[in-house]
């Protein structure tokens, strides 16, 4: 018997479309139930569906890759004659990375998810300044919003694995003798106080049309323009005429129809008055100049929605 006292029952809110539950509007405590970090999206895996989208729609990765590239520039510009900050600009960490690469990192993350982390470390005497990069990706606050709690899969988190760094303006020492801070960096949105949200947030059903799209023509190609589908057999067929189509469907199976990719099949329909015909079903094809226009119209919808018209070119947004 369940309890559904109030102590025990967690009330939410989903907004549903056609059966389906939207994951990017769900409103619910963003508490987990080991309360010891605070989550990311409704299943503390919202950066790795946004990291998915931007490997699989080519327009969106472009201008997230773009945007990182612009804002980092070609380089920094510093005064050569003070050797201090020549080395940090020219070596920022101990894997050699520059400053360049540093901001591109971060001009990355902060493009595509809305959130960046930049580890800092020094000693007690602050003779050195290292900078590195963190993964967005694998970051998330701690209930009392003063440490960043870092594990390398969030889907199966251990806490006996996890990192834990004080965020900035916060130091603590670790094993090593050295002190370390976290920034982060993040997008203001309202509702949103412990994570910043992408500024394409309002495009990305877009971005998913345009790999959708890419997908589907695709398939299409593989397909040689011909639908798969299954073999249709009547309740009332009987004797050879029910042999003579499972004969068609192994055919089928096997790709010996011309132009069909092997283990695809197609759908017939075998009627018990014309025995041995076969009729093919298939849907009006789409002209090219619709699937055009369709893809220019994302194309620029996913622009606007990432203010890359206005950011690179100058036009009014």
């Amino acid at each position: 018997m369940k309890n559904n006292s109030p102590k025990n029952h967690r009330n939410s809110t989903l907004f549903i479309t056609k059966n389906q539950i939207d994951p990017f509007v769900s409103i619910r405590s963003s508490i987990t139930e080991n309360s010891q970090y605070w989550k990311w999206g409704d299943d503390n895996l919202f950066p790795y569906a946004l990291a998915m989208l931007s490997r699989r729609s080519t327009t969106h990765r472009r201008i997230i890759n773009d945007k990182a590239d612009y804002i980092s520039g070609k380089g920094i510009s510093y005064d050569k004659t003070l050797p201090a900050l020549a080395g940090t600009v020219e070596c920022v960490n101990g894997n050699g990375e520059s400053l360049r690469q540093l901001l591109n990192k971060l001009a990355f993350d902060k493009s595509l998810l809305g959130n960046a982390f930049m580890e800092i470390v020094t000693d007690e005497k602050h003779t050195f300044l290292s900078l590195f990069h963190q993964d967005a990706t694998k970051c998330r606050l701690s209930k009392d919003k003063n440490h960043v709690i870092m594990h390398h899969n969030w889907a199966e988190y251990s806490p006996a694995k996890a990192k834990r760094l004080p965020i900035y303006p916060r130091f603590e020492k670790g094993k090593d003798r050295l002190l370390r801070s976290v920034v982060h960096y993040k997008d203001y949105e309202p509702m949103f106080e412990n994570y910043g949200l992408p500024k394409y947030i309002a495009g990305m059903n877009v971005s998913a049309i345009a790999y959708k799209t890419d997908k589907w023509n695709i398939s299409r190609l593989d397909n040689s323009f011909q639908l798969s589908g299954i073999m249709v057999l009547d309740a009332d067929i009987g004797g050879d005429t029910a042999q003579r189509g499972g004969k068609i469907r192994r055919k089928t199976r096997t790709g010996d129809v011309p132009g069909q990719r092997c283990g695809r099949e197609r759908k017939f329909e075998i009627h018990p008055d014309i025995v041995g015909q076969r009729r093919r079903l298939e849907r009006p094809p789409l002209s090219g100049d619709d699937r055009y226009r369709g893809r220019a119209l994302v194309v620029q919808v996913a622009k606007r929605a990432r203010l890359f018209d206005g950011i690179l070119f100058g036009k009014d947004t």
